[in-house]
Parts: C-alpha cells; sequence; structure tokens
C-alpha cells in the first residue's frame, strides 16, 4: 500500500520559518536535541513500567555530551527509546540496503573476489541491525547461474571510524 504526503503550501511556508529562525540560534538548537535525547530516556522509563526488561541497567537514564574538539563535533548520546520510526523511511533504508546488496553482488562477481567483500564509511555502521534483517545478503547472492560464487563469498561491515588510517599505518609499517 503506497502512502503519499503533501504539505499545503502555507505548512510548507511556515515549517520554513520555524526552521531558519529557531534552529538558526545554535543554543536554541542544541536544546532540542537534548530535549529530544531527554524524551526517549523519557519513553524508556515508561515502557519499562509495563515491560521491565525495558529497564535502564541500574535504573540510570542517561543524556551524554561528547565534545570532540580536534573533529569540531558534539555528540549527544542517550539511553532511551526513540519514536516509532516513520514507515516511509524504514521502507527507504531496506530498499537501500537492498540496492547495496546487488551492488556489491555484481562488484564481487566482477573484480572475482573470492575472499570477502568489505563494507564500510558513511551510513553503514549505523545501518549494522536495519543490514542484517533487509535482503542485502539475498541481492548479493542472487546472481543467476553465478549464485553459488557469490554464496562462497564473506560479506563483513567494518565499524571501526578509522579504518582507513589503520590501514595506511598497517601498510606503512609493512614497507
Amino acid at each position: 500500500m503506497e502512502e503519499t504526503r503533501n504539505f499545503q503550501a502555507e505548512v510548507s511556508r511556515l515549517l520554513d520559518i520555524v526552521v531558519h529562525s529557531i534552529y538558526s540560534d545554535k543554543k536554541v538548537f542544541l536544546r532540542e536535541l537534548v530535549s529530544n535525547a531527554s524524551d526517549a530516556c523519557d519513553r524508556r522509563r515508561y515502557a519499562a513500567l509495563t515491560d521491565p526488561a525495558l529497564g535502564a541497567a541500574n535504573g540510570t537514564y542517561h543524556v551524554i555530551l561528547i565534545p570532540d574538539e580536534a573533529s569540531k563535533t558534539l555528540t549527544i548520546e542517550d539511553n532511551g527509546i526513540a519514536a516509532s520510526p516513520d514507515p516511509a523511511c524504514v521502507t527507504s533504508l531496506r530498499l537501500f540496503c537492498a540496492i547495496l546488496g546487488g551492488f556489491a553482488g555484481n562488484v564481487a562477481l566482477t573484480m572475482g573476489a573470492h575472499g570477502g567483500v568489505m563494507l564500510g564509511g558513511g551510513i553503514l555502521p549505523r545501518l549494522q541491525h536495519l543490514l542484517q534483517e533487509s535482503d542485502f545478503r539475498r541481492r548479493f547472492e542472487a546472481r543467476g547461474r553465478m549464485s553459488a560464487y557469490n554464496q562462497a563469498i564473506p560479506t563483513t561491515l567494518i565499524l571501526a571510524g578509522d579504518a582507513a588510517l589503520r590501514g595506511t599505518t598497517a601498510s606503512i609499517a609493512a614497507s
């Protein structure tokens, strides 16, 4: 069942004004992000009332701000429950994983890979769970008469954020 969402012109304009006026102030934007993290902790706390398995370890819910001066970023980490995902977003990500699987399968076949295919960078480490549940692997292996070849090729998701640096360091050390 396909779902289409349209905004009226007035609503779109209102959203544009809100985003560009309220969120252009970094302090207001940061407060909003911290507030969202706090709301996620509240959702988990309330859900744990009916399902104790959802409770935080030691009953402690947290929002942590992690500054990284080197990369000039601020990470906001919480142990709450995110709001229910938008079904259209989930469908789009599942489709992305399936297309990526087909593409990776084609590359593996074209390059004659047999030791494995490594996936890394970008948003992939954040999609680990979704990649495992999606059609990625099925599409990777679906190569017609060459399917048995691709079925024998392992695929690995690189989770280390500094994998390229580690590889460069190892290469320099080996030379």
